[in-house]
């Protein structure tokens, strides 16, 4: 899915951005890093914000793989509130809702920080 996002980020510059910079002898490299990078700021945070929220709340790959183990090494912070919340009798459903709230916040907290970190980013090379 990213690389689709990335792909279609690429293709929305515009052309006249690379013409003017080959007529002032730019190369592949400096149009890379001079116009591609800083005009693809907000759709690379998109992604970089979607595949954290993504990897935070990863369950099933390590479920279906380890199921949390060995030793519970490869457990997850889903993993663990869907163990405590209903596997893991007696179920501790106050507890697994906290840990799912803490989560949240967690998530919250880091997609905010991102979010600022991208949007400073673009101001910056706009």
């Amino acid at each position: 899915m990213s690389m689709i996002i990335l792909v279609a980020g690429i293709q929305s510059i515009p052309e006249i951005y690379y013409e003017a910079a080959r007529i002032d002898g730019a190369g592949n490299w400096k149009q890379f890093f001079t116009i591609t990078i800083p005009l693809l700021v907000p759709t690379l945070g998109f992604c970089v914000i979607t595949n954290t929220i993504g990897s935070l709340q990863i369950f099933d790959q390590v479920y279906v793989m380890t199921q949390g183990g060995p030793l519970f090494r490869t457990e997850t912070m889903v993993q663990y509130v869907y163990n405590r919340g209903f596997q893991i009798a007696p179920y501790d459903l106050g507890y697994a809702s906290a840990i799912a709230e803490t989560l949240f916040v967690m998530i919250a907290v880091i997609t905010l920080l991102l979010y600022r970190y991208f949007i400073k980013k673009e101001k910056v090379d706009m």
